[in-house]
């Protein structure tokens, strides 16, 4: 019997040579930390500016939040009761296209601006011209 055991504590210390020791486990937060601060700023790396461990942390919690909302957190719009009693019909959230249509309005509304002052400049020189003239 105590040969037995003898022979299976071996073979467990046998197997714990050969198996390469595991890894410590290093939290998102620690992996994110060390990410900052290896990060260049220009000719130094931001572990040079000795800044704060708590802002450090602050900072990485939120790059932690911002990254899981990106990938992660799908927000989908309640369907509009109907009135008639028909089932609601769900319309996906426009993303890009309303944020582009107001780019583009927003310029148009600047290029008429830009245009009706440059217009204005324009006749101002003309009637300066013709009043010099006469």
């Amino acid at each position: 019997m105590f040969l037995g055991l003898c022979l299976i504590a071996m073979t467990g210390q046998a197997q714990d040579a050969t198996t390469p020791p595991a890894e410590p486990e290093v939290s998102v937060e620690d992996e994110v930390l060390a990410n900052l601060r290896a990060l260049d700023l220009g000719p130094v790396k931001l572990e040079a500016l000795a800044m704060p461990d708590d802002y450090l942390r602050r900072v990485a919690t939120r790059v932690i939040q911002s990254s899981f909302e990106e990938r992660f957190r799908i927000v989908v719009a309640d369907p509009k009761p109907q009135q008639d009693g028909q089932p609601a019909v769900i319309v996906p959230p426009s993303s890009e296209g309303d944020d582009i249509s107001h780019k583009k309005l927003w310029l148009a509304i600047a290029g008429a601006v830009v245009g009706v002052v440059c217009a204005w400049i324009g006749l101002a020189l003309v009637r300066k011209r013709q009043m010099g003239s006469r």
